[in-house]
């Protein structure tokens, strides 16, 4: 019950992760599950899942993914800018 009511008073965090594959994105998707922030909610998309994946959530719409991996964090449906590196998702997450 105190998850829930965290989730109502600070709304939810989406987290939005864009890759050319899996293995580029691993530093990224580790740090992301290292903290413990129960109102997030994590879509991770490749070359090869992006297109499926976009039909179905609009939480990929403009974020294609890249030669370098990138993470998008939205909180109360506001984006920061994204994050390519471990070190710039650290503060946000």
């Amino acid at each position: 019950m105190l998850i829930a009511l965290g989730m109502l008073l600070n709304g939810m965090t989406e987290i939005v992760i864009t890759s050319r594959d899996r293995d580029s994105a691993a530093d990224l998707t580790k740090e992301i599950w290292r903290s413990f922030l129960p109102n997030k909610v994590v879509l991770s998309a490749d070359s090869g899942t992006y297109g499926q994946l976009s039909g179905m959530t609009t939480l990929l719409e403009g974020r294609e993914p890249r030669a370098n991996p990138k993470a998008y964090v939205c909180k109360n449906f506001a984006c920061e800018l994204p994050a390519e590196n471990v070190e710039s998702l650290s503060p946000t997450v």
